[in-house]
């Protein structure tokens, strides 16, 4: 059963891929070439707790499908181009530790 998969680093171009085992844990997809909106689909990996997609040039607004996704620890968005403001139900992902959103394009408030 695949828990962890890491494919950060190369040249993957794209949208974000969703086609992983439902049962997933960690997610890697950091510094690669990955763009369009974050897919709503995220939200079947029911099992997911690490969640990495910085340095690629992923944009749209952060969805508010994110907080399905209930047992996530860490969120790395940092450095794509996401815009528009963060979420106030951020705060409902009780079991989030880390979150980096920094060197994107959003406006508003911190929630």
């Amino acid at each position: 059963m695949l828990l962890y998969t890491d494919f950060s680093s190369n040249q993957f171009s794209g949208e974000v891929p969703t086609t992983f085992p439902p049962n997933i844990e960690t997610l890697v997809l950091g510094s690669n070439k990955f763009s369009g909106a974050l897919p709503s689909n995220l939200t079947k990996l029911r099992n997911l707790q690490r969640l990495e997609l910085q340095d690629n040039n992923i944009s749209g607004e952060l969805p508010n499908s994110l907080l399905q996704i209930s047992y996530l620890q860490v969120l790395n968005l940092r450095n794509n181009s996401f815009q528009g403001s963060i979420p106030k139900t951020l705060s409902n992902l009780k079991n989030l530790r880390i979150l980096d959103l920094s060197s994107n394009n959003l406006t508003g408030e911190i929630p």
